[in-house]
């Protein structure tokens, strides 16, 4: 695998020479661990600054730095490899000196040069790795529902900067984006629209004075899928999460002149994109960008494959070193660094593969593979959790034992002890690592100990005598000690440090310029604690929106409410996200101050921004002189106590309460947010209610909050906890009063989506006198809603005289109503209006989401290895499915448990895990194509099949599909025992979506049909009656499908005894006494056969002697009556019957009749072929033995109320018929 993924490499950079030069010196002594099991800093910090000095640029230099450069926190002087760089490239004017390095090594520049008050440098450092900056943006182009990756939006067809676009909340154009310092070229979309959304543009013109050139294009997005189009034509593709990637960056021809540059964004994610030096990642001070302005209309054009780089290009390096390294040895290291270094950067396979490859090396030194597993098992992935600490505490007690001075191992098991709450064994360790080190770092992390156990006192002794006992102070040090001193109270001693830090080692440090703004405000010295913001944005180049909050902070706390105001106005008129609220804060800063001008005119900036800020209305009214107003003028207008013989508890006797008014009145604005006007009026019918009741929670601003007792005496909540209400004096004939006001942002502005009002009670039993919901909208304003169960209301439209429009809905249907078994859901049953958004196929939304979700399958050397030895007993030529059966049974025979999580690599190892994931990655490692299938699930909704439904956003049972020469597989690892291809018979015909995990492409089908008894259970057994009414009984016990998988893998692992216990009590449901003896559990192991149970056994009372020596008994078999007894249980039924499961019996008993006995009276066959309910019960003799013989059939179905009463019939018939005793007397 390695060699494949190093052709690849190859293929993709071009840039890398037959052989890559490495310092084998430092490469070595990456591989000395010594100092580092020590923490000997001097030799570490040593070594470094030897290799930087000699090799900045050596591909063993970073990778030295990488792994012990931390160590260098912990030295008197953590800026001095800051400090070296900047010499080697003349403060950062050479930064091509440090070749691919140079990104790496810039942070470390930048501190020192910050430090060195060298703010010159420090910008020169930041500009080396700017992105562009003058963009252009659009969208959004879809709502918040998943990643817009593969659809095509209307900026893929056609991109005219003067064209105005259709997006997802109305008419969508070209805008500018503007960073906020120099130094920022992160764009954010939503830096310039307020919108929420997916589906994002953004376009500039990259101009190149010199000739055409090959350059790094160099993206960052966080989330999401990307798109990237080079003068229209695609140069880079990645898919939504499948191609995950920290490092994403193609290679590209950059020519002379203008050249527009297109990025997408399939969700919204911040980006910044820059044009590189291929040599050092840099950004290219010979390109610039410019707003597209006047840029010629365009298509974008063309593909790529998807951006799945093999190494990550800061890697390539390191990863050439494998096949172009003369030395083994050399190889071989490489391999090391290069799995430890893919573990940061997300790769966890590839770093799985490598490991393994350099096992021997690894291996060849104690020490090294210690130290080496230690820093590996610290990082991975591909193990679980108890597999990382099991062997990372192993290498650290080896260590400890074998390394005399070891520090570090003895730190780090300290830290697994204390995970372990193996406080004691921890503390021994940090007192013996102060004993050979007494470092002031080792006490910090004793502190932090003490910290997690919440022992104040000793943390805080640990980190006194930290400071005390060393003489060097550095900057790490001084700050804790300011930062207790601050704690403590002691401000004087806190800014002696504070300043210290300031003048020295942390010189241009934000975070302390942020303390020392802290302390001159706690002492009224708001001159001073400006002067410390001037200064923050010197080093940040610029007043941010931060700074500036902060600076009106300051002025308003001085008393200078005007400059205060006008500073957060100004940020308010910034085109960025959550512009309202600003307005809004700087409405309450001048109102609370008396300027009344100037609250008035922000609370109307603010209303304008969000028509439905309801505090900004409240505030202009106040403003306006007018009362506030507690409900809307749409509010019905209830008196409690005229009201409460509405519900009388005689009149209901189930309902303990009920509802006398239940309304809320939704104003709603053009952006689709609303305000919810609500009243709820609850009298207590019964004691039972009071705890219910007593306590409620009330969203939103309340009103009103009081309990009216039966003599009309009104109470006021006794505690109020949050939204929390504890009401007093609820008892029975009392009423709860409340009322609210609530603000409901828009889900999708412009429409009013996905909300709803119930018009009843969850409760069936609770009545409700009247319910009711108005809806008033704006002028124009289109809702589209959808009635349920709504039969009896009252609906009223009207236009009002201002032009809006009111929408009433209003339900007088007081019921209440007994909770019955295998009821609809409640959301069935329930009264509603819902508001959606209309247009879009709700299945394109939800594959949209689905493929989204989909994650690249973990294919590592162990996972291949057994899909070879799976694959190992077909023939070369074998087809796809035939693939997929020998894989199938490899992973349903080994991996018998599902506890070893989910990662492919560690299922395989342990033989335990997810065998769903560990399919997909077996597949994808012998080259079999699949799709992912999810099915639509949900146990009691939909009417023919409650498990399965036709609702998109329902889509959760996961399958695998495979497509072979026009047949097609479905791969169900739900049943790990169950048959290659098999479905459950629920599934039969559900409603699914295939997507292809390569290209996103999704259709959807309905999965195959089958026989929907195949998942039964038979029963054959003889019983030989004896005349004193015992009987031997043989047989067996059959259940096939689904009705057997999970019995079979709880007897694969149960001991005799508990399947001998698991088989009396199946069998002796039906058969009361019985006692087996023998038996046997056929064919356990095997997959895809029924679970078989033979066994002899006996039963003392079989039949009852009668008068005149007869024997008397009914079958054995489970009577129908008990099998649906939950179904039958009420006579009369308010809700349809769901019943969500098949039930199938095939049974068949034998009874060998005593000698000298016969059958009194031969019973009559029962028939009821009524579906769902098909059902016969047969008798046969022949000779001596009489034959009984049931079949039972019940599919999943639902059965509405008017066929209740038949299908109850034939249950009882069926049951009665079962109880009819068989008499044998003597001949």
């Amino acid at each position: 695998m390695t060699r494949l993924i190093l052709v690849m490499l190859f293929a993709f950079s071009g840039l890398l020479h037959a052989q890559t030069a490495v310092n084998t010196k430092i490469l070595d002594q990456c591989f000395d661990f010594e100092p580092w099991v020590k923490n000997d800093y001097n030799v570490i910090a040593a070594r470094m600054f030897d290799a930087v000095q000699n090799s900045p640029d050596d591909i063993a230099t970073l990778t030295y730095i990488n792994h012990f450069g931390h160590t260098l926190f912990y030295t008197d002087n953590p800026d001095a490899l800051g400090k070296t760089l900047l010499a080697i490239s003349g403060n950062a004017k050479r930064l091509g000196v440090l070749g691919l390095s140079a990104r790496a090594f810039l942070g470390v520049m930048h501190e020192a040069a910050l430090v060195d008050d060298d703010l010159d440098t420090a910008r020169r450092i930041e500009n080396a790795t700017l992105g562009l900056q003058q963009w252009l943006v659009a969208g959004p182009f879809g709502a918040n529902d998943g990643d817009r990756h593969y659809d095509v939006l209307q900026p893929e067809l056609w991109v005219d900067t003067k064209q105005t676009m259709s997006g997802a909340f109305g008419p969508v154009s070209w805008t500018k984006w503007t960073p906020e310092l120099p130094s920022r070229s992160t764009v954010n979309p939503q830096d310039v629209f307020e919108h929420d959304g997916t589906g994002w543009f953004l376009l500039t013109q990259v101009v190149n004075d010199g000739d055409a050139f090959e350059a790094l294009l160099d993206i960052e997005v966080n989330d999401g899928g990307v798109k990237v189009w080079l003068n229209g034509n695609m140069v880079f593709n990645r898919r939504p999460e499948a191609d995950y990637s920290r490092d994403d960056s193609a290679l590209v021809q950059i020519p002379k002149g203008t050249s527009t540059l297109l990025v997408k964004l399939g969700s919204l994610s911040a980006a910044t994109v820059r044009i590189c030096d291929p040599k050092t990642r840099l950004s290219l001070e010979s390109v610039r960008s410019q707003y597209p302005t006047d840029m010629k209309p365009f298509a974008p054009r063309g593909s790529v494959p998807p951006a799945s780089q093999p190494i990550p290009y800061r890697y390539q390096r390191l990863a050439s070193l494998i096949d172009s390294a003369k030395d083994p040895k050399v190889q071989m290291q490489a391999r090391c660094l290069l799995a430890l270094e893919l573990l940061g950067a997300q790769s966890p396979e590839q770093a799985e593969d490598l490991w393994h490859e350099a096992e021997g090396y690894r291996k060849s030194h104690p020490l090294m593979e210690a130290c080496l597993d230690a820093m590996y098992y610290e990082r991975t992935s591909v193990a679980t959790a108890a597999e990382q600490r099991r062997i990372l505490a192993e290498r650290y007690t080896w260590l400890n034992a074998n390394q005399p001075g070891a520090v570090v191992s003895r730190l780090k098991l300290a830290n697994i002890r204390v995970g372990e709450d193996r406080d004691g064994d921890a503390r021994k360790l940090y007192d013996e690592t102060l004993a050979i080190q007494p470092h002031w770092a080792h006490r910090t992390h004793y502190a932090a100990f003490f910290d997690r156990r919440k022992w104040q006192a000793e943390a805080r002794n640990q980190r006194m005598l930290a400071f005390t006992e060393t003489s060097s102070r550095p900057a790490q040090l001084v700050l804790m000690r300011a930062e207790m001193a601050e704690a403590d109270g002691d401000l004087e001693l806190a800014q002696e440090l504070y300043e210290q830090l300031a003048d020295g080692p942390a010189k241009n440090n934000t975070n302390i310029l942020d303390a020392l703004k802290r302390l001159a405000l706690n002492g009224g010295d708001f001159d001073t604690a400006l002067e410390y913001i001037e200064a923050k944005e010197r080093i940040l180049g610029g007043a941010t929106t931060t700074t500036q909050r902060e600076r009106a902070a300051i002025l308003a706390a001085s008393g200078k409410i005007a400059e205060a105001f006008a500073i957060l106005m100004a940020l308010a008129e910034r085109p960025e996200r959550g512009r309202a609220n600003r307005y809004y804060d700087a409405a309450m800063l001048a109102y609370r101050n008396g300027l009344e001008k100037e609250a008035r005119e922000a609370l109307l900036k603010t209303v304008e921004r969000n028509p439905g800020h309801d505090n900004a209305r409240r505030y202009l009214a106040r403003l306006d002189g007018k009362a506030p107003q507690m409900l809307s003028e749409f509010s019905t207008a209830l008196d409690p106590l005229q009201a409460r013989d509405w519900l009388k508890a005689q009149d209901y006797p189930l309902a303990s309460a009920g509802w006398l008014l239940d309304e809320e009145v939704w104003h709603v604005e053009k952006d689709g947010s609303f305000v919810a006007y609500g009243q709820t009026v609850t009298k207590i019918l019964l004691q039972d209610a009071v705890d219910t009741h007593g306590r409620q929670r009330i969203d939103g601003e309340v009103l009103r909050a009081r309990t009216i007792k039966g003599d009309g005496a009104e109470l006021e909540p006794v505690t109020v906890t949050g939204a929390n209400f504890e009401f007093p004096g609820v008892e029975p004939g009392a009423v709860i009063d409340t009322a609210y006001r609530r603000y409901t942002r828009a889900s999708t502005p412009g429409v009013l989506d996905d909300v709803s009002f119930q018009f009843e009670d969850r409760d069936v039993r609770t009545p409700t006198a009247l319910a009711r919901l108005v809806v008033v909208t704006p002028k124009d304003f289109v809702v589209h809603y959808r009635e349920e169960n709504m039969e009896g209301a009252t609906f009223t439209r009207r236009e009002l005289d201002d032009g809006r429009v009111l929408l009433s809905w209003e339900m007088r249907r007081p019921r209440s109503r007994k909770a019955e078994p295998a009821m609809p859901t409640r959301d069935e049953t329930m009264p509603k209006v819902t508001f959606y958004r209309p247009g879009e196929n709700p299945w394109t939304g939800a594959a949209r989401r689905l493929r989204s979700s989909l994650r690249a399958t973990e294919v590592t050397w162990r996972v291949r290895e057994a899909a070879m030895q799976a694959l190992s007993v077909l023939d070369r030529d074998a087809g796809d499915i035939q693939k997929a059966v020998a894989l199938y049974a490899w992973v349903n025979s080994t991996i018998r448990t599902t506890g070893g999580g989910t990662n492919p690599h560690t299922t395989v190892e342990q033989k335990s895990g997810d065998r769903f994931a560990l399919m997909a990655a077996m597949l994808d490692a012998a080259g079999v194509e699949y799709k992912h299938v999810f099915a639509g699930n949900d146990p009691d909704i939909e009417t023919r099949k409650p498990r399965y439904l036709d609702y998109a956003d329902m889509l959760r049972s996961r399958l695998l599909l495979i497509e072979d020469e026009g047949e097609q597989v479905f791969i169900d690892m739900t049943y790990r025992l169950a048959p290659f291809g098999e479905l459950e018979s629920a599934m039969f015909e559900a409603p699914a979506m295939a997507i292809d995990p390569a290209s996103g492409a999704w259709t959807f089908l309905r999965l195959p049909g089958g026989d929907e008894s195949r998942d039964r259970r038979g029963v054959a057994l003889t019983l030989k009656l004896a005349a004193d009414g015992s009987a031997t009984v043989t047989g067996n016990v059959t259940d096939f499908g689904a009705y057997g998988y999970d019995d079979r893998e709880q007897a694969r692992t149960a001991t005799p005894n508990d399947n001998k216990r698991a088989l009396e009590q199946t069998v002796g449901s039906f058969m009361p006494g019985i006692s087996i003896g023998a038996f046997e559990l056929v064919k356990v192991e095997e997959l895809g056969v029924p679970f078989l149970r033979t066994f002899d056994a006996s039963m003392a009372s079989a039949a009852q002697k009668t008068e005149g020596d007869g024997l008397r008994f009914t079958p054995h078999l489970t009577n129908t009556g008990d099998v649906f007894g939950r179904y039958i249980s009420e006579e009369h039924r308010a809700f349809d019957l769901v019943i969500s499961d098949s039930i199938v019996f095939e049974e068949t008993l034998r009874y060998e009749l005593p000698e000298g006995y016969r059958l009194e009276r031969m019973p009559e066959d029962v028939a009821i072929p009524a579906h769902p309910f098909l059902y016969s019960l047969t008798y046969s003799l022949d000779g001596g033995t009489l034959t009984v013989k049931r079949s039972l059939r019940t599919m999943a179905a639902r059965i509405d109320v008017e066929n209740y009463a038949s299908f109850r019939t034939h249950v009882k018939t069926a049951a009665d018929a079962e109880r009819r005793a068989l008499v044998l007397i003597p001949e």
